[in-house]
């Protein structure tokens, strides 16, 4: 028999480690000395299975909880409502930390403004006065400081708003042996 690419697949003791092979190699040789049905019964024991069971998610996997109600009547339904009253915190700390920040940025707009037009009346009196290119140089470097921070506010707002979603991709199910 061959694989797909016409290789003479290699018998699974030679696939093992060294130390499986020892091993395997000790208990054939045991098991040689041992009568057939004697052998049938040992090799029935040897025989191991395991099984992996994956869940992920807030709750146990149904069936532990249904071992904890055994154990702890009850128990399941109070765990269900710990997770709930955990999502409900949770959204309402985000909800929070939205509001502050639109809170933030608008008190930041509403200084920016404030700031601009101070500059602007002081730019007017400065060229009522007769400097008229300082005047003019202070409102062309408000402007292109407000605008900069404009641009450059955004494209670090896109950024990290790609950044963010990135980084909440969900993490990789636990694994439970049973």
């Amino acid at each position: 028999m061959t694989d797909e690419a016409g290789k003479q697949p290699q018998p699974v003791a030679e696939q093992l480690p060294t130390q499986v092979k020892q091993a395997v190699e000790e208990v054939e040789a045991v098991l040689g000395r041992v009568p057939l049905p004697t052998r049938e019964q040992v090799l029935g024991v040897l025989v191991h299975h395991n099984t992996t069971v994956e869940h992920s998610g807030p709750l146990p996997h149904p069936s532990v909880l249904a071992g904890y109600a055994e154990i702890v009547p009850g128990l399941p339904e109070r765990l269900v409502q710990l997770v709930e009253q955990q999502a409900q915190h949770r959204m309402n700390q985000e909800a929070a930390l939205v509001r502050s920040k639109t809170r933030t940025q608008e008190r930041a707009q509403l200084f920016a403004f404030l700031l601009v037009m101070a500059i602007i009346a002081a730019a007017t009196y400065v060229g009522i006065n007769g400097q008229p290119w300082l005047a003019a140089t202070m409102v062309t470097t408000t402007i292109g400081s407000v605008l900069a921070a404009f641009i450059f506010g955004r494209a670090h707002k896109e950024k990290s708003g790609k950044d963010a979603s990135e980084s909440s991709q969900p993490a990789k199910s636990a694994k439970r042996r049973r």
